[in-house]
């Protein structure tokens, strides 16, 4: 999605006409019309305040991720509330855990299974 789309959906989603939108940055109806086609770029002070106004982060105005917020990407977990196991894992396990992520479910269990006959040994 572009910009100018994501622009023009955010300013509909807030009932606000490009008029509107643009008094509150002192530009025309033109100038956003412009920006909601893709014929003109804001400067990056304008881009920041948008972001304000429709409360989403940067990337998500300008396309570039799906996710409207940033603190909803990243969930800041505090040490205590992680687990001590999970706390010692190394990075390569880390690693094969978001690999094994994606996988099917019956793809994980014989990964599973391969674990346990290793463990055995």
């Amino acid at each position: 999605m572009t910009f100018g789309e994501r622009l023009k959906i955010l300013r509909t989603e807030k009932g606000i006409s490009q008029t509107e939108l643009g008094k509150n940055f002192n530009l025309g109806k033109t100038a956003i019309s412009l920006y909601e086609t893709n014929k003109r770029d804001p400067d990056k002070e304008t881009l920041w305040k948008l972001a304000d106004l429709f409360d989403v982060s940067v990337d998500y105005i300008l396309g570039r991720s799906d996710i409207r917020k940033r603190d909803e990407e990243m969930k800041i977990i505090k040490d205590e509330e992680i687990p001590e196991d999970l706390r010692k894992l190394e990075v390569e396990e880390i690693a094969m855990s978001k690999k094994i992520k994606g996988l099917p479910k019956e793809q994980k269990d014989a990964i599973l299974r391969l674990i346990e006959s290793l463990e055995k040994e």
